[in-house]
């Protein structure tokens, strides 16, 4: 049966904010993707990992882009959420400090933001920092202030001394003269920051519509890739963000291996966040620590069947 003879059905999901990272998705609702595959999604914004996985536990929404943390610890515990695809396998961040802190470790005494305590970012600065040989607690303090664009309000007002900034952020930031302090892709080259997540019992139960989700992703993700300039008229009609600082973050995104073109699901990504969360005790004692216990890539295996020779 083609997807023209399907009944549309609707589908829903959450996101912490309109990270840029999430242009595959804004694509297919906003460039008929889903609409293709006979789906209509609606999502909203939500302002924390914890509140997507929730909702995903919920049932309120059926799939979930989101950082990795909340699926992994909930299958770690026995539930039933599952990795369906990847979405962002290496840091798409910066570090970003105020103008006066030039290099790391002028952040000695200083207030780092983070959105939460328990996800593997938290790691990432403590690593960058311990790289210059800044402790913590001793040497600096974190303070839980919200995603990137509250980051950034903090960082002006001169609230916090600096903190991770996703795309566009960061390219603001400089063009302003804040500090650019690192990239944490030299210290994790391979870090899944964000997956495509499901009820694992919802998806089987509704696998036509789970394969038609990754179906409409791919191919906008493919879109994505091959068409950068339209790629950054998506993010600025759903950021308002100018379309050649979108297309400036859609370039880093890409070339930068930030978003995988099949969506696949990064191993090693998945086995750094497991490895961190076993570090900071947010992972059960005795829970595996193989990337393959958390992941189900057959939705994905046969969406990728289904999108050979549909992308126009």
């Amino acid at each position: 049966m083609s997807t023209d003879e399907l009944a549309t059905v609707e589908v829903a999901a959450s996101l912490i904010a309109p990270a840029f990272t999430y242009v595959p998705l804004f694509a297919a609702k906003r460039r008929g993707f889903f609409e293709r595959n006979q789906l209509e999604c609606a999502y909203d914004m939500v302002g924390s990992g914890d509140a997507v996985t929730e909702a995903l536990i919920r049932g309120t929404i059926q799939f979930a882009p989101n950082t990795p943390e909340g699926v992994l610890a909930d299958r770690a515990t026995g539930g039933n959420l599952v990795i369906i695809a990847g979405l962002t396998n290496r840091l798409p961040f910066r570090l970003i400090g105020l103008p006066q802190h030039k290099t790391r470790d002028a952040l000695r005494g200083g207030v780092i933001g983070v959105s939460s305590m328990n996800e593997g970012t938290v790691h990432v600065i403590k690593a960058m920092l311990s790289a210059v040989g800044l402790s913590y607690p001793e040497d600096y303090r974190l303070e839980v202030v919200g995603t990137h664009p509250k980051r950034w309000e903090l960082l002006q007002k001169g609230e916090i001394d600096a903190g991770l900034q996703l795309t566009p952020y960061d390219h603001i930031a400089v063009n302003a003269g804040y500090s650019d302090l690192g990239d944490p892709s030299e210290f994790f080259p391979d870090f899944t920051f964000g997956v495509i997540a499901a009820d694992s019992t919802w998806a089987a139960e509704n696998h036509d519509v789970t394969v038609r989700i990754l179906a409409s992703l791919l191919e906008a993700t493919e879109w994505v890739h091959s068409d950068r300039a339209g790629a950054a008229d998506v993010l600025a009609e759903e950021t308002a963000t100018s379309h050649d600082l979108a297309l400036l973050s859609v370039n880093s995104m890409i070339d930068d291996g930030v978003l995988p073109r099949d969506l696949r699901v990064s191993a090693d990504g998945v086995r750094a966040v497991l490895n961190i969360m076993q570090a900071n005790g947010t992972l059960p004692a005795g829970a595996s620590l193989d990337p393959a216990w958390y992941v189900d890539e057959s939705y994905l295996e046969e969406a990728r069947r289904i999108q050979k020779g549909t992308v126009k």
